[in-house]
């Protein structure tokens, strides 16, 4: 939940409630929501495999809608108090909810059916409520974080998708990389461009990647990279360190980067927690290395979104990967609000 930006978090008994989505609300609350959640049996079945009494249970829901809150002033973290009908109704279907399962509610469903594949289920009968409240049973995301689906046929923007696509041609035909950034307020259309782009590359035979940057991560940085080679090793958050570890090292050797010393420096990227990034100059060699080697058989776009709220660390590492990246046909792809040229005012 603290990865998903869950805001407050308390216990009323054998109950914990996870707030998404203030003091600050954003566009994906409850998608963030319905992902945690999801993400949560699994950890469940690590403890009942560890416990000698494997016997645990978890019932959760999701809804969505407006709440009274209150931000306790003298709390250090502004602690959350949240009441409303919302919060009631989650704590029925929470009751309804099968072992292991994850109920939501009808906004929640509206706000997330395009990325979290969800099945009807019996509308729950609750007390204090003249009629059932619908319900359906969240199953699996369809898409991963940073990838927004197409809903409606992409018109214009002919100039920037001439533009970006001629980069690309040359970047795989001279096997150089390129850095791309697409500054504009939000809601104009940067990650439609992008997920056009990258429908694009993948018709081509090239493959394409894409992270986010969280404006709420607590992280030390790098944070679309670590999302990067999860991606590419299929690590979950909720992997244990040696599991995290086993997927990371069979990854690298697929790539060809078997080097225990590169293992090593690229496991900061995986989070386990001995990794520690002393030596960022070896790190990023490290990391120019290892997207050589993903773009070294195919054309590799890598669309970095949000890039405004990036972590310096993570700034630094994407131009030293375009300037740095030898025989690689890749291309970076940068989303970002103006804002970034507050932060950086010669970037790209």
């Amino acid at each position: 939940m603290c990865r998903r930006m869950s805001s407050a978090r308390w216990s009323i008994g054998d109950a914990v409630m996870a707030v998404f989505g203030s003091p600050v609300a954003r566009g994906d609350d409850a998608e963030r929501a319905v992902r945690a959640a999801l993400a949560i049996p699994r950890i469940i079945e690590q403890l009942n495999a560890s416990s000698p009494h494997p016997d645990l249970e978890i019932h959760m829901a999701v809804n969505t809608g407006e709440a009274v809150v209150t931000i306790d002033p003298g709390s250090p973290d502004g602690d959350l108090l949240v009441a409303g009908d919302v919060v009631n109704t989650a704590s029925r279907l929470q009751g309804a909810a099968p072992p292991g399962r994850v109920l939501i509610g009808e906004e929640t469903f509206r706000a997330t059916r395009r990325v979290i594949r969800s099945e009807p289920v019996p509308a729950v009968a609750a007390k204090g409520k003249r009629e059932p409240i619908p319900a359906w049973v969240a199953i699996e995301a369809l898409v991963p974080l940073a990838v927004r689906p197409a809903q409606m046929p992409f018109v214009g923007r002919d100039g920037e998708s001439g533009l970006v696509r001629d980069i690309w041609s040359r970047a795989v035909a001279e096997r150089r990389p390129h850095l791309v950034t697409i500054l504009g307020e939000a809601g104009i259309g940067k990650t439609r461009l992008a997920e056009e782009f990258s429908f694009d590359v993948k018709e081509t035979g090239g493959q394409a990647f894409h992270v986010r940057e969280l404006p709420y991560e607590q992280s030390s940085g790098y944070e679309t990279f670590v999302q990067l080679v999860h991606e590419v090793a299929g690590i979950f958050e909720s992997d244990p360190n040696p599991v995290a570890m086993a997927k990371l090292e069979a990854s690298l050797d697929h790539l060809g980067l078997a080097d225990p010393a590169l293992v090593q420096l690229l496991s900061v990227f995986a989070r386990t927690p001995e990794a520690v990034a002393d030596d960022r100059r070896s790190l990023f060699e490290a990391a120019r290395r290892y997207v050589e080697a993903l773009a070294s058989t195919t054309g590799t776009l890598i669309v970095f979104e949000d890039v405004h709220w990036a972590h310096p660390s993570t700034l630094d590492l994407i131009t030293s990967l375009a300037g740095r990246a030898r025989d690689a046909p890749i291309v970076f792809l940068a989303l970002a609000r103006p804002e970034l040229l507050d932060l950086r005012p010669a970037w790209g």
